[in-house]
């Protein structure tokens, strides 16, 4: 499922994994067109883009090999950034803020850099904005005191640029610094597992209509939801008929049909080698990849599956689920129970807390859709 890159002589081609990320990082082209600040963008396909290709070196090669004084590196990078918050306020005033500000994401071509890849962002404040390279710099593999100068170096540079304290910048930049971490320290045990988005039911409350077809604004659920869980290297999705097959991702079909979210988790251990197993319902367009986060926290050695809860209500339908549980899941089936709160009950299970209950509130009728959609 990760997004590709091919260089075709003098052009770039990126394509896409999911809808929402190719229609951001267009948008982002866009907005950025004739700043400099980014490749040229020459034409937009149904899943990918093709950039007009630029020769260059990596801002981490250039630190790594010293192609610049850091000092001259920092003051480009800050005047590149200063520039990017300028060009992408919204009506409101508000700058993009970049999600995943990565080293590898910034070309040094000649005197100037050239920014890559814009799948996630939203607009917020201009500290917010300007903080990403602060937190990109902070967590670099890089001595301390080099790291010091290149920020004193980019404070200065900014100072010419912002009407605020520049040194609300680093203070800014310390929760994207603690997120970044959370996130490392965790993608190993997530690019190891794969996770089965649920749509298989029988939809019988949406008078027979696919759920996960259903449109909130331009998008599917099923687009947003595949937008969330792209962190996985592997993502399928449970389902028993044909409605999700131009989606990209294999679709697993029940073994035993007609047994709920138990049958497509027996399916999913059957078919999957991978290790967790993640299920997130179609229907949850608010869940977060800090959830998912979260949850593989919470999954010790010894611990068969970790679980959603919110405001006392579990959700077996959002969790991590360990191989070793296919056995107690084929005994369950066997003997005719289906109810997850039944495997639960019978695994080393862990329930993590979540404060907000829009991420696991679902959609099962018409009227909730419409009051949805009214939110």
């Amino acid at each position: 499922m990760n997004n590709r890159i091919e260089t075709k002589e003098t052009l770039f081609i990126k394509h896409f994994r999911d809808r929402i990320s190719f229609e951001n990082e267009c948008r982002m082209y866009r907005m950025l067109e004739n700043s400099g600040l980014t490749p040229a963008l020459l034409d937009a396909g149904e899943c990918s883009l093709t950039l007009e290709y630029v020769d260059g070196m990596t801002l981490s090669a250039c630190l790594e090999k010293g192609i610049l004084p850091d000092e001259t590196l920092a003051v480009r990078l800050a005047e590149w950034f200063a520039a990017f918050a300028d060009r992408t306020k919204n009506t409101a005033g508000e700058p993009a803020v970049l999600d995943d500000c990565n080293p590898r994401n910034f070309l040094l071509c000649g005197d100037r850099f050239a920014g890559f890849d814009f799948e996630r962002w939203q607009n917020g404040t201009m500290e917010e904005s300007l903080a990403a390279p602060f937190a990109m710099i902070r967590t670099m593999n890089l001595e301390e005191q080099r790291k010091d100068t290149i920020i004193r170096c980019m404070l200065d540079a900014l100072k010419e640029e912002v009407s605020f304290d520049t040194s609300s910048l680093e203070t800014a930049a310390r929760e994207r610094i603690r997120e970044i971490e959370e996130r490392r320290t965790m993608m190993k045990q997530i690019r190891s597992s794969a996770c089965v988005i649920l749509a298989g039911g029988r939809n019988s409350r949406m008078n027979g209509f696919p759920k996960g077809l259903l449109k909130t604004g331009a998008y599917t659920f099923m687009d947003r939801i595949l937008h969330t869980v792209q962190v996985f290297d592997r993502i399928f999705i449970s389902a028993n008929t044909d409605d999700y097959d131009g989606f990209g991702c294999p679709v697993i079909r029940d073994l035993i049909p007609g047994h709920g979210p138990l049958g497509a988790l027996h399916a999913s251990l059957h078919t999957i080698t991978a290790d967790p197993v993640m299920l997130v319902p179609c229907d949850t367009p608010y869940l977060t990849q800090r959830t998912i986060l979260r949850l593989f926290q919470a999954l010790g050695p010894d611990i068969d599956a970790v679980v959603a809860r919110c405001e006392g209500t579990v959700y077996p339908v959002i969790g991590l689920y360990r191989h070793r549980v296919l056995d107690t899941v084929t005994e369950q089936l066997s003997g005719d129970r289906y109810s997850m709160r039944y495997l639960l009950d019978h695994v080393q299970t862990v329930y993590c807390d979540l404060k907000d209950p829009e991420e696991v509130r679902n959609i099962n009728t018409p009227d909730e859709l419409k009051r949805f959609l009214m939110l």
